[in-house]
C-alpha cells in the first residue's frame, strides 16, 4: 500500500517536472515561407474587348486593364489598381509590345499577344502577364531600373549633396534622354548614366536609413539581374 502511494507519487511528480520544462523550452518558431508571388500561375493570357475594362486573372479583381478602340493595328492600353493606382499611363501598344509594372514590389510585364480587327462582332485583343522581362526592349528594363530608384526609401548622394528618391530618378532620366542615340542596353545606362556624376567623376551613393551606403550603381546591376531573372 505505502509502495504503491509512492509511485502514484513519483509519476505525478515526473509529470509536473514534464510540464514545467515544457513551458521554459522555447516557443517553436513556424518554418519560414517563400513569399507568395504578386500573381500566381504566371504567365497568364486573357482577352479583352475594346473599350472595355478587364481584371487580370489571378489578381482578384486587384489589378485592371482598360482597353481603347483597336484601330489601325494598333490600340490605347492602361493598367491601373481597383483603387485607381496608375500602374501603366495609357499608351499605344502593337503586337509584341511590353509594358513593364510593378506590383506588390514585384516587376511584371504586360505584353500584347494578338489583336483581331472584326468586320462583324467586337474587336478584341490578346494579353499576356509575366513577370519575365525575355523579348522585352532595353528601354523597358531602363524603366523599370528608374522607377526602382524613385521608389526607394532612402537618399540619393551626388557630388556631395543629398536628394530625394525622387529627384534622383528624375536626374537619371533627364541624363538618359540627353544621351539615348549612344545608350542601347539596359548594362550600358548603368555604365555610362548611372555610375558617377559626369562634372565631376564622383560615383553616385545611396543612403539608407538605418546608415547603409551603397554605389548607386552596384545597386542597379543587382536590381538589373531580378528584372532579367523575373524577380
Amino acid at each position: 500500500m505505502v509502495r504503491a502511494i509512492h509511485d502514484r507519487r513519483a509519476v505525478l511528480f515526473s509529470l509536473i517536472a514534464g510540464l514545467a520544462l515544457g513551458a521554459c523550452a522555447e516557443p517553436r518558431t513556424p518554418p519560414a515561407t517563400e513569399r507568395t508571388p504578386a500573381l500566381p500561375g504566371l504567365p497568364i493570357e486573357f482577352t479583352a474587348r475594346q473599350r472595355s475594362t478587364v481584371p487580370i486573372p489571378a489578381s482578384d479583381g486587384r489589378l485592371l486593364v482598360t482597353v481603347d478602340d483597336v484601330t489601325r493595328n494598333q490600340v490605347m492600353v492602361s493598367v491601373a489598381t481597383a483603387d485607381a493606382v496608375v500602374l501603366v499611363p495609357s499608351r499605344s501598344m502593337t503586337e509584341n509590345d511590353a509594358a513593364p509594372f510593378t506590383f506588390d514590389g514585384r516587376p511584371l510585364f504586360l505584353r500584347l499577344r494578338k489583336l483581331a480587327n472584326a468586320l462583324i462582332g467586337e474587336d478584341y485583343a490578346t494579353f499576356e502577364v509575366s513577370n519575365s522581362a525575355a523579348g522585352s526592349t532595353e528601354d523597358e528594363k531602363i524603366e523599370l531600373l528608374l522607377r526602382s530608384v524613385a521608389g526607394l526609401d532612402a537618399t540619393f548622394v551626388r557630388n556631395g549633396a543629398e536628394h530625394s528618391s525622387t529627384k534622383a530618378a528624375e536626374h537619371l532620366r533627364t541624363k538618359w534622354s540627353g544621351s539615348r542615340a549612344r545608350i542601347a542596353t539596359a548594362r550600358q545606362f548603368i555604365a555610362d548614366v548611372a555610375t558617377s556624376s559626369s562634372t565631376s567623376g564622383d560615383p553616385y551613393q545611396i543612403l539608407f536609413s538605418d546608415g547603409r551606403s551603397v554605389s548607386l550603381e552596384t545597386f542597379l546591376v543587382e536590381k538589373l539581374h531580378l528584372i532579367e531573372r523575373g524577380r
